[in-house]
């Protein structure tokens, strides 16, 4: 390895865990990667080589770079921190967030503060919030529910593998036959044609049979997410918050300072039945992301208040 190699390697910011990208953008991201080296050995080593960290590697965490576009040009949203020193000294920390302009340099979308960003996020989630009384009327219909469907669904789903061995056991007993010849060619494929349809029939209807199981705590999770979702932005970390956003929405916007969000399906059915002043059991929905994938929330009802 030359010594400009081992300059470059001690200089590299990747083996703290985090990347530059683009490269001498000085926007900095969290990889997946696992971390060799922590952030005060990476600054030592900067240190001990002489080079300055200012502008080099943030020490803020940006919440939201990289998960909303410009609702002008399209570029993304990136955050960038600034100091303000007043006249007796103090130092105050503002986290903005503006438009790269990678797409048009032109962009005439100004900046956001972080403060400000928040708040609208927060107004969105408070509108998703259930009742707890709501909540917990809802866990316990599908708890005391969940018995009755899973009984139902075990013996049709038995009685459909009891006509799977059947058809089985007639198979062999074709086969048989034909071996002991004691049906002709076409006939045999006529027979094995026609419980080969069956059979497939059968396992197609066997695999649409529902995991109420699996199903009705997917709708439990739903429901314990929706409590209290706003308090839990508010009061989490930076992880938590994102966490939170992608779960909600997707294709976030920024134009004119204003935060579009659009939401997923099962919570645009949630905000939609809230505005309009009812009390609600969840309709069927699906989501696709976050940590809720494959997610379906079943409920069958809108009860009028």
């Amino acid at each position: 390895v030359s010594r400009n190699s081992i300059y470059y390697i001690f200089n590299n910011i990747f083996y703290t865990g985090e990347y530059e990208y683009p490269i001498g953008s000085g926007n900095f991201y969290k990889g997946l990667h696992k971390p060799m080296i922590t952030k005060e050995e990476f600054n030592l080593v900067q240190s001990i080589l002489g080079r300055s960290l200012k502008g080099r590697f943030r020490t803020k965490e940006m919440t939201y770079r990289g998960m909303i576009k410009c609702g002008e040009c399209g570029a993304m949203i990136t955050g960038e921190e600034k100091n303000k020193t007043q006249k007796n000294g103090n130092v105050h920390e503002y986290i903005y967030y503006q438009c790269t302009k990678r797409k048009d340099p032109s962009c005439t979308q100004k900046t956001i503060e972080v403060k400000n960003l928040e708040q609208q996020i927060s107004q969105h989630l408070s509108n998703l919030e259930l009742p707890d009384e709501f909540i917990v009327w809802a866990i316990d219909t599908i708890k005391s529910g969940n018995d009755m469907d899973g009984d139902n669904i075990s013996i049709i789903r038995t009685n459909q593998k009891r006509e799977l061995s059947i058809i089985e056991r007639k198979l062999d007993t074709l086969l048989n036959l034909k071996i002991n010849e004691s049906i002709s060619d076409e006939e045999y494929d006529r027979k094995k044609k026609e419980l080969i349809e069956d059979k497939k029939s059968l396992e197609l209807a066997l695999n649409k049979l529902p995991d109420i199981e699996r199903s009705n705590q997917q709708t439990i999770d739903f429901l314990n997410f929706t409590k209290d979702v706003k308090e839990k932005f508010d009061c989490g970390n930076s992880e938590i918050k994102r966490s939170i956003l992608s779960i909600v929405g997707a294709n976030l916007s920024l134009l004119d300072k204003k935060l579009e969000i659009q939401l997923e399906k099962p919570f645009l059915l949630l905000n939609e039945n809230l505005q309009k002043d009812t009390r609600c059991e969840p309709m069927q929905a699906y989501i696709k992301k976050g940590t809720y994938e494959d997610f379906k929330l079943l409920s069958p009802y809108e009860l009028r208040g």
